[in-house]
């Protein structure tokens, strides 16, 4: 195999790759807390045992989550509440799974549970948040949970649980936890004077996607023209190796 084709096939499954992250950062503009996947690409990592031909092949690299706030739309609905800063909302699973999500578009279960659409509750310091007949959640900026009864009393229910750290994306909205995490609103609670929090709440508001448009059609378009560079590049080796083999008959 000649070294430009090595390379234009390597190449071509880079930017083949490339497509597959940006048309799936595109599918979900609208998806509101979803985190942007970025692109990376490296010299593949066993170069030096390929040879000659290894230096001239690469492969995509890690698709770290780009962690920028989404912007706010404001809903008035008291179980809609977005993250700005830091971490994720954790929720648990049917089977006890604690997983995580920027996603906060909750409602309530027929048991009063604060849910997501899949029906993970959301956690607190205290446990999953739950709402009596009547109560109405109280999130305040700092994390910080109450719940109101129609008689106006108010009830504290400790703090939600936002954690940060290094995650797995599960799918489009959902992430697992690869090591230890931080309770930012923890964290926040015990600021020295000065301190900026690490992590805002605001109720009524949902976080949207992180995607910026214009910037991942940009991206679209230059790796559909590189994936195109790449073919033409393998068609005129391939025509290249004929012609060659041609003259060697004669």
């Amino acid at each position: 195999m000649s070294r430009e084709l090595f390379s234009a096939v390597s190449g071509a499954q880079a930017a083949w790759s490339q497509l597959d992250v940006v048309s799936h950062n595109l599918a979900n503009v609208s998806t509101n807390g979803y985190r942007a996947r970025k692109m990376t690409f490296q010299l593949a990592q066993d170069a030096n045992n390929r040879g000659v031909l290894g230096q001239a092949y690469t492969e995509p690299g890690e698709s770290p989550l780009d962690l920028a706030n989404g912007s706010l739309e404001k809903t008035d609905d008291p179980l809609n509440i977005a993250i700005q800063g830091k971490g994720f909302f954790e929720v648990q699973t049917a089977d006890g799974r604690r997983l995580l999500t920027r996603s906060g578009d909750f409602q309530l279960d027929p048991q009063g549970m604060v849910v997501t659409s899949q029906g993970h509750q959301l956690m607190s310091s205290a446990g999953p948040v739950q709402l009596l007949q009547g109560e109405q959640l109280i999130v305040r900026d700092n994390g910080v949970l109450a719940a109101q009864g129609a008689d106006g009393s108010v009830s504290d229910r400790g703090f939600l649980q936002i954690m940060d750290g290094e995650v797995t994306p599960l799918g489009t909205t959902l992430y697992e936890a690869k090591g230890e995490m931080t309770d930012v609103v923890q964290a926040g609670l015990t600021l020295e004077p000065g301190e900026a929090p690490p992590v805002q709440l605001r109720q009524g508001h949902l976080e949207r996607s992180n995607v910026d448009p214009l910037g991942a059609m940009v991206e679209l378009i230059e790796a559909s023209r590189y994936f195109e560079a790449c073919q033409k590049l393998m068609k005129a080796s391939d025509e290249a190796d004929q012609r060659l083999i041609r003259t060697g008959r004669t």
